[in-house]
């Protein structure tokens, strides 16, 4: 199964016969027999005929939105899970305060473990001392987050934790490209851009494999409510940020295989975006690490990062029937 993005300006989506094929005027760009694609990500003015929809969403396949410049615009899928008693006990679970912070803290721990240990590996390889000292500094928070006794606090724990990880991370990037802090809305210097897009696309895989598993992607339970937030999409996707994301930047950045040039000035309150052939070097970097195989710690198999995602939001489903949750994440070592 593959995923496509699409990011030509003015193409148009069809199908032919049981072809999915990519046009800009009268030139092929890109075809895929239908039955190989899993979801198709349409960047900025791309147009889709209605007989291709109707072809994915019969297949269960996915459209994503996205502005040109890779913000997250909305989705569309087929029909959703017919288990509404898996997602009954999801809610019983959400509103369990003792369930949830268990739940919670196991969630946080997993991210800042790995955290650190992209810090330290990061550290050996390139060898510089800064991204271990602060990795050693970040055991602190780890052990908070264990003895954390209410949900506000573990919050409180994980944002501090993250902010001097992104100290760390800041020494493994080249000083040049401006990066001091996490700077989101709107993001700051090369490295905020590629981090944003990248946990957006992240952020769109987790939300497709929580709801395969029949749970509902908006109710979580490190991340609280909040209208238009999928909040156990983002629960999920803790864990394979620094695995996923902010490994994929350090390394793209510090390879000079996505430079400077590959940005350009942006449009009002956004300061610079990434050049459209800039985005493409990223969706392919993006795409080529999601399909990366690692052995998953439930199954012991060998696994690529898009079915760990899978395979975890299964793990998230498993739990809930735990009185004690005992949620089992994907570590690095």
């Amino acid at each position: 199964m593959a995923c496509l993005y699409v990011v030509e300006q003015g193409a148009v989506l069809g199908r032919e016969g049981h072809k999915l094929v990519v046009r800009k005027g009268q030139e092929v760009l890109q075809e895929l027999p239908l039955q190989h694609v899993e979801c198709v990500y349409i960047y900025g003015q791309v147009q889709v005929t209605t007989a291709l929809v109707h072809s994915l969403v019969a297949l269960g396949s996915e459209l994503v939105f996205l502005t040109a410049d890779g913000r997250y615009c909305g989705r569309l899928l087929g029909r959703e899970s017919s288990r509404a008693d898996l997602r009954l006990l999801q809610y019983r679970r959400a509103e369990d305060e003792s369930w949830r912070l268990a739940m919670a803290k196991q969630i946080v721990a997993a991210k800042l473990h790995n955290q650190r240990a992209l810090l330290l590996r990061f550290s050996r390889e390139y060898g510089l001392d800064g991204p271990g000292l602060v990795a050693e500094r970040m055991k602190f928070f780890l052990g908070r987050a264990e003895r954390s006794t209410k949900q506000s606090a573990l919050m409180g724990i994980e944002g501090s934790g993250t902010a001097l990880y992104f100290q760390g991370l800041r020494a493994l990037l080249p000083p040049e490209l401006g990066f001091t802090r996490r700077v989101r809305r709107p993001p700051t210097d090369p490295a905020n851009v590629l981090l944003s897009l990248g946990y957006t696309l992240l952020g769109c895989l987790a939300e497709s494999a929580v709801a395969a598993a029949g749970l509902d992607p908006y109710v979580g339970f490190l991340h609280s409510l909040a209208y238009g937030r999928a909040s156990l999409a983002l629960d999920l996707m803790e864990e394979f940020r620094p695995l996923v994301v902010d490994s994929l930047v350090v390394r793209l950045l510090r390879r000079g295989e996505i430079c400077a040039g590959d940005f350009c000035p942006g449009a009002g309150e956004q300061p610079i975006r990434l050049a459209s052939e800039g985005l493409k070097k990223f969706l392919r970097a993006f795409s080529a690490r999601m399909e990366t195989s690692l052995r998953h710690p439930v199954t012991g198999t060998q696994a690529t990062y898009r079915r760990c995602l899978l395979l975890q939001a299964e793990e998230i489903r498993r739990t809930l029937a735990d009185d004690k949750p005992l949620y089992r994440a994907v570590l690095a070592r």
